[in-house]
């Protein structure tokens, strides 16, 4: 099946970063020392929660593969275009890996 394939790793990593990141918007408004108020632990387990994510989702800049994977499947090629628009350094770096994976793996013309 295609459950895990390597071209849906960021995106995945990005959509659920996103759902934490509004159900930790959602409880920035709630007054825990109210009577009716729910206990903390949700959102300090949320925090936790995004920062154990957040920690993998950087190290996935440690390989082009997962960026290259995602660019070069068809559903995805303009996926970075348009979710990192206000990421420009990034898509720039990672456009830069995915050029030197290319120069390493592309094929070599015999002559």
């Amino acid at each position: 099946g295609r459950f895990g394939a390597i071209y849906e790793v960021i995106p995945v990593f990005e959509a659920v970063l996103a759902v934490y990141e509004q159900l930790l918007k959602n409880h920035e408004s709630v007054d825990y020392n109210a009577n009716s108020a729910p206990e903390d632990h949700l959102p300090i387990n949320l925090r936790a929660a995004w920062a154990k994510l957040n920690a993998y989702y950087t190290k996935l800049d440690e390989s082009p593969a997962y960026f290259a994977a995602t660019c070069l499947y068809p559903y995805y090629k303009n996926y970075y275009e348009n979710s990192w628009r206000d990421k420009l350094s990034w898509l720039k770096a990672n456009n830069a890996g995915l050029k030197q994976l290319w120069a390493f793996y592309k094929p070599q013309i015999q002559r």
